[in-house]
């Protein structure tokens, strides 16, 4: 298990199951729920996964998995700690009044995404209701100083989005305009968008893809030759405007599809690879380039966005399957309103890249065996270096 958590270093990795600060292991999947002197909360928080928005499933002790019709009432998460969840009680039977004296179980039924920090200057209601309607960010809380995703920063007659290292993204007049409030809002989402791109991960074991794939990255030089490679352990960098190359090898014996998404240093996704990932058969080798009239390298460029004043961090992010799979929503900008939710039988990893792309909720059940699509991913991290003039 994997729990990315937005206000904690380092991650919280461990086995789900799990008492917290203990080796014994709970005996169902279940999160113990009681009602309490003026809300239902469940006994679980934020390090279990627990996020505001969530909707739970309650039945009785003893039970193993949601029954619709044996269900004594739904949660909706409205706070949590580390800890704890207060929720909101949705009675399903008529004749009750609350939860047994003992309590019940939790089961979860739809997820929202984990929103991430963000900082605003105060007394601004405009940003505050900004941040507040959003589903991806949310207020830094004043005890969680530590992190934020970015900083809104009053400066003269400007609101100003920096990133870490005090770069700036973008600006906007203090007086906005609604279009330009939206182009501010947009590119606050757009960086949690590409921070859930980078963080993606395995829900369950049975949706992990072992393979055998090698991945070449590298820069090159004239007539298509090999400049050198970059390495793979993110202390490597590579000169804006150069071109660059990657080279797939499936050492394996079983057929892999692999999608490519570039995210530069401030959220934007682009896509490499085509529509449904790229084919590679047992033996295959593919390199990957930009095509037009001729093949030409994959061009690094600067984000027009941001002034050349240091080293950027930019990410290639390979995802891995079975099978085909368009994930080509992900390199789509934040759309407001948000398209229509997911439907059910959709795999895992196409239910998580819609929730990235759009903000929906994900429906826990929707995923049976017959939709189980294997799959892993890898990044490769590099420092784009600016062009000295």
């Amino acid at each position: 298990m994997s729990v990315p958590l937005p206000d904690q270093r380092p991650q919280l990795i461990g086995k789900t199951d799990r008492y917290h600060f203990s080796l014994s292991e709970t005996q169902t999947e279940g999160l113990h729920t009681r009602d309490e002197v003026d809300a239902t909360v469940i006994q679980a928080g934020s390090i279990s996964g627990v996020l505001a928005g969530n909707t739970y499933t309650i039945m009785k002790h003893g039970a193993e998995t949601a029954d619709a019709e044996e269900q004594l009432a739904e949660v909706h998460v409205i706070d949590t700690s580390s800890f704890k969840a207060v929720s909101n009680l949705k009675l399903s039977q008529p004749e009750t009044t609350g939860l047994p004296d003992d309590g019940a179980v939790a089961f979860l039924k739809e997820s929202v995404l984990s929103k991430w920090p963000v900082e605003i200057p105060p007394h601004i209601p405009r940003l505050e209701v900004m941040v507040q309607e959003s589903l991806f960010v949310r207020l830094q809380e004043p005890e969680n100083s530590g992190f934020a995703l970015a900083i809104l920063r009053l400066q003269l007659n400007a609101i100003v989005l920096l990133i870490k290292c005090g770069i700036e993204v973008t600006r906007v007049p203090v007086d906005a305009s609604p279009n330009e409030q939206l182009s501010l809002r947009r590119a606050v989402e757009q960086l949690a968008r590409a921070k859930h791109l980078l963080g993606l991960r395995n829900n369950t074991e049975e949706e992990y893809l072992y393979h055998k794939t090698r991945i070449e990255f590298g820069i090159l030089g004239s007539k298509f030759s090999i400049l050198r490679f970059i390495r793979n352990d993110g202390t490597d960098d590579i000169p804006e405007k150069v071109f660059t190359f990657i080279r797939l090898t499936n050492c394996g014996f079983e057929t892999v599809y692999v999608t490519i998404f570039s995210i530069n240093a401030v959220g934007k996704i682009s896509q490499v690879s085509r529509m449904n990932g790229i084919e590679l058969p047992p033996g295959r080798c593919e390199t990957v380039l930009q095509r037009k009239n001729l093949p030409i390298g994959l061009p690094i460029t600067w984000p027009k966005e941001v002034s050349r004043t240091g080293p950027l961090e930019e990410t290639l992010s390979f995802i891995f399957t079975t099978s085909p799979v368009d994930l080509c929503h992900l390199a789509i900008p934040v759309q407001h309103p948000p398209p229509p939710e997911h439907r059910l039988g959709f795999s895992g990893l196409v239910q998580l890249a819609q929730c990235i792309a759009s903000g929906c909720r994900r429906n826990a059940n929707a995923v049976d065996d017959e939709n189980i699509l294997p799959y892993s991913t890898h990044r490769i991290v590099y420092s784009l270096i600016p062009e000295t003039t």
